[in-house]
């Protein structure tokens, strides 16, 4: 019986045995597989590590680039910003300067005009009208005031009237005493102040006769012409005025204006005892410009 026990204890312990060694080399199995699997997840992690080091290293290189090119673009544009600033600078100190200039200079000529409104202005105070008159074109050329140039001329063209209208009573004054050149000049004077005036045809008319009595028919007729288109004139200066320029344009030696200006006489002042001397004139005329034409010697003219 207890050789039995012992069998079967045996065969128990032999049956342990075979189940541990079973179990041993099932766990040996196990162990080598877990290793073979770990060694795949080794490596498997290996190149991972190794794909995410290459792929940092990739990634970092491309973002030091764009940085980079980042970095490069923008120092690009902030030196052609600068470039503008600096050039849009220079532009506008050169306006800058070129408006101080500018400044400076109205104030120079704003300066002088002053002065010479000042100047102007004492010589009106003095009472020496011709030199008004001729110093104002001078003067009126430095001025800049607008207001100041109207008030000035207002007064200037009304010396002008006074001088010329003394310069024409002093050659009326000339012309009775048959000073001719004196009254010429007087009238020229007159003229020369104002060009037209409300006694220009009468100035035209005694300033002609000044001419025609010192024989300047030339100068005469125009002045005549003039007397006699410029306004109305009294009947004695009319007549005078026509006759006289009718013997200008025979002494001028232009007898077919001659004769037709004599026509012209005898036909408006038929009554005037003139008016037979203008018609003998406007015969003998025509004898003369006859015999021109003819050959024959022309007689002379009275």
């Amino acid at each position: 019986m207890q050789h039995d026990r012992i069998e079967e204890l045996l065969r128990e312990l032999h049956r342990e045995t075979m189940e541990t060694r079973g179990a041993t080399i099932k766990t040996d199995n196990s162990i080598r597989s877990l290793a073979g699997e770990i060694r795949q997840v080794t490596e498997r992690q290996s190149g991972y590590e190794r794909r995410a080091t290459m792929n940092s290293m990739v990634a970092y290189v491309l973002f030091a680039l764009l940085s980079f090119a980042g970095l490069l673009l923008f120092f690009r544009a902030a030196l052609s910003r600068a470039d503008l600033d600096r050039a849009l600078v220079d532009e506008q100190q050169s306006g800058l300067q070129s408006r101080v200039a500018e400044l400076e200079s109205e104030v120079a000529r704003r300066r002088e005009s002053e002065q010479a409104a000042y100047e102007f202005y004492e010589l009106l105070t003095s009472g020496r009208s011709a030199d008004v008159v001729e110093r104002w074109s001078v003067a009126q050329g430095r001025l800049t005031d607008r207001a100041t140039i109207e008030l000035f001329r207002r007064e200037v063209d009304r010396i002008r009237h006074e001088l010329a209208r003394e310069a024409y009573e002093l050659g009326l004054q000339n012309a009775r005493n048959q000073l001719w050149e004196v009254a010429r000049d007087a009238f020229t004077r007159s003229i020369a102040y104002v060009d037209v005036a409300p006694y220009s045809p009468s100035l035209y008319f005694h300033l002609a006769e000044s001419l025609y009595n010192l024989d300047d028919c030339g100068t005469a007729i125009r002045y005549y012409d003039l007397s006699m288109t410029t306004g109305t004139m009294e009947r004695p200066q009319a007549i005078l005025s026509h006759f006289h320029r009718a013997e200008c344009l025979q002494r001028t030696e232009r007898p077919l204006e001659a004769m037709e200006a004599y026509r012209q006489f005898a036909r408006r002042y038929d009554d005037h005892h003139w008016s037979s001397t203008a018609r003998s004139r406007v015969e003998r005329l025509e004898e003369r410009q006859q015999q021109s034409e003819d050959g024959s010697p022309a007689s002379a003219t009275p």
